[in-house]
């Protein structure tokens, strides 16, 4: 038996049109691939009869792997609690960022049998020597358990792993494999910047880059798939101009023709990369920029410690806009000691920034508390509560991809009126454009029709008051739309 499954639950508010896709998952699958073992992935979005094909796959299988977000743990302990009433035998092991998070609730679930705290790919190896006999449990790196005397244990950690040991992403792993996947590439892991509010911090990985040679080979593989455009979907991945500029080298060298994104922070954009290389990115085939602004109060920027102003925003968007790149902003709403004041200078910067670059795209996330960090500490000073169980996350899981609403947060202290703005953004960058139209009844499509008018109107009018089309969204999630 030489077989592992590896699962990625279901996203709360995603239609199966839309791509999910965990690159941790796929990485992990293709290491493991790469070290002689046969490694079925299920991908539950975009996979009908999810359960059936766990039962199947299951029978021969040395363990289940299931990544979990915080949005996912609704989802993953269904598929857990099904494995473990119909095969109780095979070890059910839980990662990603919910465990990591919370590693002691997590394994102390009846339901899951071990964690992996961090990354996955030499952790599991040592893992599978374990289920084969080869190895104590005690004695493997970057895992959590329970002991036979119910005690929680928790190993040494893992070294970091080295993105260079995997000769090739195992695309063909994705189940229902085609012209959606691949969408995204992995290309660095970690990040050396310092914001408080990002979970990034507390996990404290250094970071590392995938080789510019490896990177492109990996592109030469979708290239073959016949894919066109894709995502780097790395934290920062022009935190390294010297090869982000390599890789731009190669994509033109190789006549590559892809049209592609991605992250870049706003000081990076205006005071490190050269024209040079921007005019490089872009003959590569560099389309689009995401861009981390987060707010555009100063004193929020420095409270989050993201290290840029409000003028390298600004700047950013001259930039985009004089090299003809498309950047996407997103800002950050409801955060600890965020006044309205604070609020409607980020309307204001928003404004400036679709002012300067007309073609700049916004997204307002509402802000989702997370462990970890000096911000941490201070939300729960101010009243913030976490479930005490992993199951107490079920319901907080199965709200939206935020898992929370403004309601939710005790610091906020006009709900509505933030809960309001980041709707009317949602709405804006239309929010059900993952979902297929035939998946929509009547009244839905009118409504969204409708609440787009209104998202305008209010962006534009810096009215947030009446918020029905709030509530009436409220209505859909609670009674079969998960927005």
């Amino acid at each position: 038996m030489n077989k592992i499954l590896l699962v990625n639950p279901r996203l709360p508010g995603l239609s199966s049109a839309y791509p999910s896709l965990s690159l941790s998952l796929l990485w992990l699958g293709s290491y493991l691939d790469q070290n002689g073992y046969e490694v079925k992935m299920i991908n539950v979005l975009n996979q009908e009869n999810y359960l059936n094909i766990i039962r199947k796959e299951i029978k021969d299988s040395i363990c289940v792997g299931i990544t979990a977000m915080t949005v996912q743990v609704s989802n993953a302990l269904e598929i857990s609690d099904f494995i473990k009433e119909n095969h109780p035998d095979v070890p059910i092991i839980w990662g990603g960022t919910h465990p990591f998070l919370f590693p002691e609730q997590t394994v102390m679930d009846e339901s899951v049998d071990v964690i992996v705290y961090d990354e996955g790919e030499y952790a599991m190896l040592e893992l599978l020597e374990h289920f084969k006999g080869d190895k104590p449990l005690n004695k493997v790196k970057g895992i959590a358990f329970i002991d036979k005397n119910g005690e929680f244990k928790q190993t040494e950690p893992q070294r970091f792993f080295d993105m260079n040991e995997l000769e090739r992403v195992r695309w063909k792993l994705l189940p229902n494999i085609g012209k959606e996947y691949p969408s995204y590439v992995h290309t660095s892991r970690g990040c050396p910047y310092r914001c408080t509010f990002c979970i990034a911090v507390k996990k404290n990985r250094r970071f590392r880059f995938r080789s510019a040679e490896k990177v492109l080979k990996d592109l030469e593989d979708i290239k073959e798939m016949g894919k066109t455009e894709f995502r780097f979907r790395d934290e920062c991945f022009f935190c390294n101009p010297k090869r982000s500029e390599k890789i731009a080298e190669g994509m033109i060298e190789r006549n590559m023709d892809f049209e592609w994104e991605g992250s870049v922070r706003a000081d990076l954009l205006t005071k490190y990369m050269s024209k040079e290389l921007l005019r490089k990115i872009k003959k590569a085939g560099c389309v689009s920029f995401n861009i981390g602004a987060e707010s555009g109060s100063q004193k929020i920027l420095d409270m989050i410690k993201k290290d840029i102003s409000v003028e390298d925003i600004l700047n950013s968007a001259r930039v985009c806009r004089d090299f003809g790149f498309k950047p996407h902003y997103s800002f950050i709403i409801g955060l600890p000691n965020e006044t309205k004041e604070d609020m409607m200078k980020t309307l204001s910067v928003v404004d400036k920034v679709k002012y300067i670059c007309p073609s700049s795209e916004i997204i307002m996330h509402l802000f989702r508390p997370y462990p970890g960090g000096e911000l941490y500490e201070k939300m729960l000073s101010l009243g913030w509560k976490e479930p005490n169980t992993l199951r107490g996350w079920i319901d907080k899981s199965m709200k939206n991809a935020a898992y929370v609403t403004a309601w939710d947060i005790p610091w906020i202290e006009e709900p509505d009126f933030v809960e309001t703005v980041s709707i009317s953004f949602r709405w804006n960058q239309n929010i059900l454009g993952a979902l297929k139209s035939r998946e929509l009844t009547p009244l839905v499509r009118v409504l969204t029709s409708g609440f787009r008018v209104i998202s305008k109107f209010r962006q534009k009018t810096k009215f947030f008051g009446f918020p029905v089309d709030t509530r009436i969204k409220n209505v859909l999630v609670k009674y079969k739309y998960r927005l």
